[in-house]
């Protein structure tokens, strides 16, 4: 059985936080270890994480706040031949690691993701899988046309992170940036349940106004490396380009659409 190590960033979740770690060593996979980053919290976090007192547990309190990327610390400390991450508002069903692991063996995937159900105070929605193919091509056009990986649903072999990373300069959408590194490089599945149920908060990162400026710069960093002869990789940028313009101005959405014809 091979250790996973999950990795969990953290800042101010001391409302949240007991229920996604217990969510963590709940699991019916046990060889795990959990690597909590804390982002420079000013509540009662690292209280609360002490009080827990299981040796599996990791807690490390950075001394200046590193925004959404912290992650990349943890990974750095993991020990586990698999990375799984968990956010400290979120909370994983309790055969999630035992379900994704048996599916990344058993199909030989190198990072896979699962569904998940998006709750906020007045419902519930579930994010279903969009991978229906093995072609890596396919995969990658499938996810520059719409992010579906959710950073809480990821499990890859470690051995990934020695090609991807978390992108400091990515304020939203880190998620979606690391899936398109990894469908670079890796062989990519996806497990088709929701396995987690995903807590959106008033100031989750989510929410965040700059969505835009966000998927351009995603779109712009990953358009550097496309082959351009390849044309269903460049009809699906000019795509993907024209749906994010169509934000701030119709016309220039236009021309990209063109462009992917």
């Amino acid at each position: 059985m091979s250790l996973v190590s999950v990795i969990i960033p953290t800042y101010n979740r001391g409302k949240t936080i007991k229920r996604a770690i217990d969510s963590v060593l709940h699991q019916t996979y046990q060889k795990l270890e959990i690597i909590i980053v804390d982002d420079c919290s000013e509540d009662n976090t690292a209280e609360l994480i002490n009080e827990i007192g299981d040796i599996r547990i990791q807690y490390m309190k950075l001394e200046h706040n590193s925004g959404a990327c912290v992650a990349n610390i943890g990974v750095s400390r993991a020990s586990g031949d698999y990375i799984a991450f968990q956010d400290s508002d979120d909370y994983w069903h309790s055969d999630k690691l035992e379900k994704q692991m048996r599916f990344i063996v058993e199909h030989n995937y190198d990072f896979i993701s699962c569904g998940f159900t998006r709750i906020t105070k007045n419902k519930k929605h579930d994010i279903g899988i969009k991978i229906c193919s093995d072609d890596p091509i396919q995969i990658w056009c499938e996810l520059l046309n719409g992010n579906w990986v959710s950073t809480q649903t990821i499990l890859c072999r470690k051995e990934c992170f020695n090609k991807i990373h978390f992108d400091k300069d990515v304020k939203r959408f880190q998620d979606w940036d690391i899936a398109l590194q990894a469908a670079q490089y890796y062989k990519i599945g996806s497990f088709p349940e929701s396995l987690v149920d995903v807590f959106l908060q008033d100031d989750s990162i989510t929410k965040n106004i700059h969505a835009y400026s966000a998927t351009k710069y995603i779109l712009d960093k990953h358009f550097k490396y496309i082959d351009t002869e390849n044309k269903r990789k460049m009809a699906q940028f000019y795509k993907s380009y024209g749906d994010n313009e169509r934000i701030i101005s119709v016309y220039k959405a236009g021309k990209y659409y063109l462009k992917s014809f």
